[in-house]
């Protein structure tokens, strides 16, 4: 028991690292918990290994120490297939430290229980050639590459390494000049590791779903996507990612995907971690598209108009400091909330339906509303839309009312019919159960967002992960104080996802209320 705490205080506590200079000018740089051999020794105690399939060039792996348990089954088997001489070390800058994007360290040794590990020739190239800058001092601080070096000398004791920190979000220019020199200069016995954390500072079902998008994006190497993510260093995984196709190792397997949560309980602000491997080969694609679906939207708002509100993550300018203001009690910290989805649908232009792709499906966005002229002419878009889309999803305006009538529960049955395979309803102040019909999503309504009205304060934000076998949705019930939406309390979310889903069979879903989640097999 005194072990485990131990082990607890070690991945909870603040690292404070230890660093000095020897005579031989080595900038020492220590590791958490210096000097305590039982605790690393109690560590690096492993029964069953993660197998890898073959020798992988590149791995993603995380620097937050509370999964020390599952590093450790990554690294040792890794020491099982490979054994590299040199290890390539590419992790955020934390802090910002410094003045260049790409930084090395010209003096550091990494220390370990099991001695230092010393740098690699390579660095003063990497100078050399203009593709990075010295800067010891950002290396005293920087976990990201400190809390691998234990690792990596216990497990590839004869392995050199060359750490580079890279800023946040530098140019995708600079990451594939980086890639390029790595590829034109790293000999065979290498290994490169990004170490990446993921989704930060939101609950559990936040990260979860945010964690779909990462995931399809490695595995698929879709570039496009990567500077979209919710993760700490979007250019550490933009490298990997260019290097591992440079050299032909896109085959991307996920070992292991943990968060906070499973460590410590009921956290409302937690981190998540993926663990990937690269090997030889092609992309094994991922077909899925993760879609954030509001309530009733303000209407007539200058500033959101002026700003190009818009419904798609990729133009929607939330580091504006006025939209941000709308979502004070919602974005969280670093704004990370309203990140990491494909696509955000806060609004459509009416009568219309837009065929986007992502992720090698097709999904047709449509909006139409009980005001239309013509049903018959809607439905018979949505037939068309359905002919060429793997998805269709329709935002439908109601007229009015609290909860949806017989004849609104008819309407959203012609659309399932026609095609629709999610239907999101706006208008009706009150939240409406889910319901499935003819294997479509029906949400008749998400009650209000952002401005709440006498009828409703309460609203709810729906992530959703379509993949051609199933419905992955992820509940974000919300309440609005003085106008503004803010998440409910753990206890109270996890109560109305049951009641949310309380008319649905049980035959049909696998539920997680812990995780605010809910799978439905298509």
């Amino acid at each position: 028991m005194i072990k485990l705490l131990r082990l607890f205080s070690l991945t909870l506590a603040i690292s404070v690292v230890v660093f000095g200079c020897t005579r031989d000018g080595k900038l020492k740089i220590t590791y958490t918990y210096p000097g305590d051999v039982e605790l690393w020794n109690y560590i690096f105690k492993v029964d069953e290994p993660y197998k890898f399939e073959s020798i992988p060039l590149g791995v993603i792996a995380p620097h937050h120490l509370i999964a020390a348990d599952v590093l450790v089954k990554f690294y040792d088997g890794l020491s099982k297939v490979t054994q590299p001489k040199l290890v390539i070390l590419i992790s955020p800058n934390h802090y910002q430290n410094g003045d260049a994007d790409i930084q090395t360290c010209q003096y550091c040794e990494y220390q370990s229980t099991n001695g230092s590990v010393a740098l690699s020739s390579l660095r003063d190239s990497l100078v050399k050639d203009g593709i990075a800058k010295f800067n010891d001092e950002t290396f005293i601080q920087e976990h990201g590459i400190y809390n691998h070096a234990p690792f990596i000398k216990k497990y590839f004791p004869d392995a050199k390494i060359l750490p580079i920190v890279l800023k946040w979000k530098i140019s995708k220019q600079k990451a594939e000049d980086l890639a390029e020199w790595l590829n034109k200069n790293l000999p065979e016995d290498s290994l490169v590791i990004a170490s990446v954390d993921f989704s930060h500072y939101i609950p559990v079902e936040a990260a979860d779903f945010h964690d779909w998008s990462a995931y399809a994006t490695i595995k698929n190497f879709d570039y496009e996507n990567v500077y979209d993510l919710e993760i700490d260093s979007p250019s550490s995984v933009y490298t990997i990612l260019k290097l591992m196709e440079k050299r032909g190792y896109q085959k991307a397997e996920r070992l292991a995907h943990t968060n906070l949560q499973d460590y410590v309980s009921h956290r409302e602000s937690t981190t998540s971690h993926q663990f990937f491997s690269f090997y030889k080969g092609g992309t094994d694609k991922v077909k899925s598209i993760t879609i954030s679906s509001f309530g009733n939207m303000p209407e007539n708002n200058g500033l959101l108009l002026s700003k190009g509100w818009s419904w798609d993550i990729k133009q929607f300018p939330f580091r504006d400091v006025g939209i941000l203001n709308l979502f004070k009690n919602l974005k969280g910290e670093e704004d990370r909330f309203l990140v990491g989805s494909d696509f955000m649908v806060f609004d459509l232009k009416e009568s219309t339906c837009r065929e986007e792709k992502q992720n090698d499906l097709k999904i047709s966005f449509c909006k139409f509303s009980e005001n239309g002229e013509n049903l018959n002419e809607d439905l018979e878009k949505i037939r068309k839309e359905k002919k060429s889309a793997d998805i269709v999803y329709l935002l439908y305006q109601f007229n009015s009312g609290n909860k949806p009538n017989v004849v609104q529960q008819n309407l959203a049955e012609k659309f399932a019919e026609a095609g629709v395979d999610i239907f999101v309803g706006r208008g009706l102040s009150e939240i409406s159960n889910m319901r499935i019909y003819k294997k479509s999503l029906i949400f008749y309504s998400l009650g209000d967002f952002i401005t709440g009205t006498a009828l409703s304060n309460n609203g709810l934000s729906i992530g959703t992960v379509v993949t051609p076998e199933s419905f992955k949705i992820y509940l974000f019930p919300l309440e609005i104080v003085d106008g503004f939406s803010q998440l409910l309390d753990f206890e109270q979310r996890a109560n109305f996802l049951k009641n949310f889903t309380k008319n649905i069979s049980s035959s049909l879903l696998d539920m997680n209320a812990g995780k605010m989640f809910v799978e439905i097999k298509r």
